[in-house]
Formats: C-alpha cells, sequence, structure tokens
C-alpha cells in the first residue's frame, strides 16, 4: 500500500537498531575526543548562507552545487549546513572565546545537509562527528588529530584503517605550484570531466579533488604539490610523518590528497577502508579564522561521517541480544488498572524492562502479546492478586506460575526469579 506521504528522496529513518549503532559511533567519538580535551559545543542547523560560501569557498563543490539555501520571511539569504567547521569558527568569534580561550578545542555532532545524488553512504541529510584544535601552528597538532581519529576507529573495533596525508602548502607555495598543474590540465583538456574543464578556469587545485577524474591524474603523472613546497610548509610535513612514526600510526602519503575545501593550508588528511570512500577527513586551516573576521589564528580539525562508519559497524557488528519485558496483564477493572500502572513505574524505575498494562485488551490478547514480545514472565493482576497484596508471577517457558508479595517482586525479578 502506497501511503500519502514518503521521505524526501536523499534523507532516511534511523530505526531503532540502527540508531544503537548511530549512538555507538558517536558516543565513542565524543568519548575519545574529551579524553583529549575537546569541549562539547552545540551550532545552529541553519545559517546565513555568506558564512559558508565565504569559508567554503566559491568555487567548490558544495557551495556551487550542494548547498540547501533559502530566504526567510526577512528576506535572508539563509542555507543549512553543509559541515561543520565554518559554523564553529563563527561560535568562536562571536562568543569571544578566542579571548577567554586562546588555544581552544571543541567538538560537535549532528546532521549536514548537501544536495547530492544519494548512493551507498552519501546522502542529502547526514550525520557528523568533528573537532577543532584553535590556536597550535605546531604540527604536533595535526598529528594529535591524526592519532585520535585512528584512536576512535580502533575503539569501535574497525580494523584495516588506511591513513593517507599530504601537504597542500600554504598559499605562495599553491601560487608556483598552480602555473604546473594548469599547464597539465590544459593539455589533457579532452580526458577531462565538463567539471574539471571548468575548476581549470576557477580553481585548478579543485580538479584534483574530482570524484570522476581522479583515478586520471595518477595514471596521467599530474605533477604534485610535495615538489612546490615552500621550506616552511616541508618543514612542517616532514615533523608531521616523523611525530606520526613515533607513535606509530601507519600512513601513507597521498600526493593527490586536496580536499575539496578552498580553506585548507599545510595538511590534508583522510580515512578509509579498503573498497570505501572517505570516512572521515580533515585537515589545517590556518587562515580561516582572519578571514571570518578575527585575528590570524592556527587551526586544524577533521570530521568523521558516521553514516558510512555505521555502514561499517553495522557489517561487523553481530546484533544486540534483546531484553524481553516482564509484561503485566490485568483484569479490566478500575483499581486493577490504577495498581498495574503504578508497579510498571515501580519496574522501569528499577531498571526492569516492562510492558503494559494494555487496559483496552482482552486477557487473552494481553497473554498473546506477551508471547509475542519474547517475554520470559508475565504479572497477572486481578481481583485477588489485588486484595491480597500480591501478583502472580508467570513463568511463560516453563508454564508454571506462583504468587508473590507485589513488595517482593521487583527483587524476585532482579535475582533472575
Amino acid at each position: 500500500m502506497k501511503h500519502r506521504y514518503q521521505r524526501v528522496r536523499g534523507t532516511y529513518d534511523i530505526l531503532p537498531e540502527d540508531l544503537l549503532l548511530y549512538l555507538k559511533a558517536e558516543e565513542t567519538a565524543r568519548t575519545m575526543m574529551k579524553l583529549r580535551g575537546y569541549k562539547e559545543i552545540r551550532l545552529p542547523t541553519f545559517e546565513e548562507a555568506g558564512l559558508f560560501i565565504h569559508a567554503t569557498g566559491e568555487t567548490t563543490d558544495i557551495v556551487e552545487k550542494e548547498m540547501y539555501t533559502f530566504k526567510d520571511k526577512k528576506e535572508r539569504q539563509l542555507a543549512l549546513r553543509p559541515e561543520g567547521t565554518p559554523g564553529v569558527v563563527r561560535a568562536y568569534l562571536e562568543n569571544a572565546l578566542n579571548t577567554a580561550f586562546p588555544v581552544s578545542k571543541f567538538c560537535y555532532t549532528g546532521p549536514m545537509f548537501r544536495y547530492e545524488r544519494p548512493q551507498g553512504g552519501r546522502r542529502r541529510e547526514f550525520f557528523q562527528s568533528g573537532c577543532e584544535y584553535f590556536g597550535n601552528p605546531h604540527p604536533v597538532a595535526d598529528a594529535e588529530l591524526i592519532l585520535l581519529m585512528n584512536d576512535i576507529y580502533a575503539s569501535l573495533g574497525i580494523s584495516g584503517l588506511i591513513i593517507e596525508i599530504n601537504s597542500i602548502g600554504c598559499p605562495e607555495c599553491r601560487a608556483n605550484y598552480r602555473s604546473q598543474l594548469l599547464a597539465f590540465l590544459n593539455s589533457n583538456k579532452t580526458q577531462l570531466c565538463a567539471d574539471c574543464n571548468t575548476r581549470i578556469e576557477k580553481n585548478p587545485l579543485r580538479a584534483l579533488d574530482c570524484k570522476l577524474d581522479r583515478e586520471k591524474f595518477v595514471n596521467l603523472n599530474a605533477p604534485v604539490i610535495s615538489k612546490a613546497l615552500c621550506a616552511d610548509c616541508a618543514g612542517h610535513f616532514a615533523a608531521l610523518q616523523s611525530l606520526l612514526q613515533e607513535a606509530k600510526v601507519p600512513f601513507t602519503v597521498n600526493p593527490y590528497i586536496v580536499r575539496g575545501l578552498d580553506y585548507y593550508t599545510k595538511t590534508v588528511f583522510e580515512a578509509k577502508v579498503q573498497g570505501s570512500d572517505a570516512i572521515c577527513a580533515g585537515g589545517r586551516y590556518d587562515g580561516l579564522i582572519k578571514l571570518a573576521g578575527g585575528e590570524e589564528t592556527p587551526a586544524v580539525g577533521f570530521a568523521m561521517g558516521v553514516d558510512r562508519t555505521v555502514n561499517l559497524l553495522r557489517a561487523k557488528t553481530a546484533p544486540e541480544a534483546k531484553t524481553p519485558p516482564v509484561f503485566i496483564v490485568i483484569q479490566q477493572e478500575e483499581k486493577i488498572i490504577k495498581n498495574a500502572f503504578l508497579l510498571a513505574n515501580s519496574l522501569a524505575g528499577n531498571n526492569i524492562a516492562v510492558a503494559g498494562p494494555y487496559p483496552d485488551k482482552s486477557f487473552k490478547a494481553q497473554l498473546r502479546l506477551a508471547d509475542s514480545a519474547g517475554s520470559k514472565y508475565t504479572l497477572i493482576l486481578g481481583e485477588n492478586e489485588i486484595n491480597s497484596g500480591s501478583v502472580t508471577l508467570k513463568d511463560m517457558a516453563g508454564k508454571t506460575q506462583e504468587t508473590v508479595k507485589q513488595e517482593d517482586i521487583i527483587n524476585r525479578l532482579k535475582s533472575g526469579v
């Protein structure tokens, strides 16, 4: 039967069993981040569109194709957030956290929105857990985040993590590299997609992030920015690699990683498993806070794709054993209903899963519900039980029952009866 309303394409319902995996991924990330001193922050779901246009970059796919923008009743141009970093930077400046905490660490979790073609692991509403580290220019901050990312996935039991890193240098490095890349792109125009040909004119570096042509750049030996790094950026990248090696974090250098956001400088990195797209990614963005109106402040961060992480957890996690509820079955009288209601509340208050009462259903229908719920025990309340202050405890599997005082039933159930 087709219902009147369906989910909007690219959105999805997270049903109870999947939600357990989402909570596991998010809570593991939150716990690991807080151990490193990251303080949680909650951000608005929508912001002024200019925040993302200015910060993320006018020529990025996110801004050009994927942002959900709309005007409110006062004709202000707003956008559903496509990522978390610009909002954290805006909150950092607007709330003067840069004054109180010049070296700061923040983490967040929540939904993001991008108008992309829905496919495996990519939806129009998706969830991220991220963290941002402000005020530390040393590669030790970059290494900390990569180590933290590795620790989160290890704690989730996801093995075979592939960490790839690169340096895209500073604006001066990229200016030197741009001419080399432009010459390569122009000489291979006919082999590149329409978007990459557009990027040649607008932002050549973005071409390297193309989902369609990425492999072509490797096969055609496109020039790499690592050979154009200035002494400072090269030293920063060498120090990062040394720190990761000391910490025994496995990684490889991928000179074609640039990430799809204009604000990145120096370090960029991604994590994936064999056969997957990136499940977590980030990098350094030393110029973004100044671009947003603050003082020049070094910064580095990453975002974990919760949905893609859950896909991996789903594949490796056996369904959790469910605790069947204790089912309360009653006769349909007002005083019995009230007593059963209070009893159910008392059981739940003592961490005992409980179902019922269902006064609108017959006695036999309630027993059938208890059986379909897989309840090991039912508690039967009728006139006799109410008058004697007791309850009939029925073992559904053993088909036995006994009378127990109501004040004793919680201890009996907790002791496993």
